[in-house]
């Protein structure tokens, strides 16, 4: 019937439009639903830290000498252990952040590059040696979309790993790994997002998505005509 035609054509044709992006689904879905979220956070990687002793580090500077140096109003001001150095983190109404050294009062941030490895270093577990560490202005690589700037400590390990460190505030921002870029590779073709790999709301992946739901349901419909007439002529083969 002409109408069967019709329907196993567009089944055909939509298969021949959609086919590899839904391929490209079921590989990058596999491969993120077999990975540990964790090996992909490189968590497994992180060093324990245990408790700290801050009355071991000596006098500090008071708190109200920090704020002066500041210049400027204040939101909230801790005592933070940023690699083996113990610092005031300061934060203004704006989000502005600044470290300044708790035991002589200088400001520190932005960070240098030995203080950054020296981050890099006590945040991963084992005796893992930075061996390149590069300062990030602009154009950062694909595989870090955080604040700037911020240092990239590179490890010569199996996993090919790197620490990102802000530059600003002395956190550990971001850990990539061989993992981790595959996954984002895999992630930005199961959202069709090649550039940001954020939006999974654009038109283009929600027209390729109803093509294969339309796809799918004309797959369906060639079944329930098909099957029954091949189980007829298998029947009729065996009688």
């Amino acid at each position: 019937m002409n109408w069967r035609r019709l329907v196993a054509d567009i089944h055909l044709w939509l298969s021949l439009l959609v086919g590899l992006q839904v391929l490209a689904w079921m590989v990058s879905g596999l491969f993120m639903v077999s990975q540990p979220i964790e090996r992909v956070r490189s968590e497994h990687r992180l060093a324990e830290h245990a408790h700290v002793d801050l009355a071991s580090h000596g006098a500090i500077v008071a708190p109200d000498q920090i704020m002066a140096a500041m210049g400027g109003p204040v939101a909230r001001l801790s005592l933070e252990l940023v690699g083996e150095r113990l610092l005031y983190a300061v934060e203004t109404p704006d989000e502005e952040r600044a470290l300044f050294d708790a035991r002589t009062g200088v400001r520190v941030s932005p960070i240098n590059e030995s203080f950054a490895r020296q981050v890099a270093e006590g945040a991963i577990a084992g005796d893992e040696v930075a061996a390149r560490v590069t300062l990030i202005q602009r154009d950062a690589p694909m595989e870090y979309r955080g604040a700037l700037p911020a240092w990239r400590i590179d490890f010569n390990d199996a996993e090919n790993l790197s620490v990102y460190v802000d530059a600003n505030t002395g956190r550990v921002v971001a850990r990539r790994s061989d993992t981790w870029r595959v996954f984002d590779i895999m992630w930005a073709l199961h959202i069709m997002d090649y550039r940001e790999r954020e939006n999974f709301n654009h038109p283009i992946l929600i027209a390729v998505t109803a093509l294969a739901l339309v796809m799918t349901i004309f797959g369906l419909v060639l079944l329930v005509i098909r099957l029954p007439q091949r189980f007829r002529r298998k029947t009729g083969e065996t009688s």
